[in-house]
């Protein structure tokens, strides 16, 4: 993808909504965990009203139950770290982890 060419996102955004009404859509849901980096876009492009749910919300309680049943979630007060790693060390790629961060 082209994060950062909003003419190149919007026109598959319209390649992929173009046969609906927009008007008649409620939700969309983001059920890939990237389509968090297009969030903006598709908040521009569809009607105000729409509901965007974020599957992302769903991955993250999951993956605190997890940490919780295993005794490995830090507390509040405990400073925590992010290490991202990916074997595509492209320009994409670090402005794509910078923008994680």
């Amino acid at each position: 993808g082209e994060l950062s060419n909003r003419d190149v996102v919007f026109a598959a955004l319209h390649k992929y909504f173009d046969e609906y009404d927009l008007d008649s859509i409620d939700s969309v849901v983001l059920g890939c965990t990237h389509f968090v980096f297009y969030r903006d876009y598709f908040r521009e492009f569809l009607p105000a009203r729409t509901n965007i749910v974020d599957g992302n919300e769903g991955t993250i309680n999951h993956l605190r139950k997890i940490l919780e049943l295993n005794n490995e979630l830090a507390s509040d007060s405990q400073e925590g770290s992010i290490t991202l790693t990916n074997s595509d060390t492209s320009l994409r790629m670090q402005q794509l982890a910078k923008s994680l961060c």
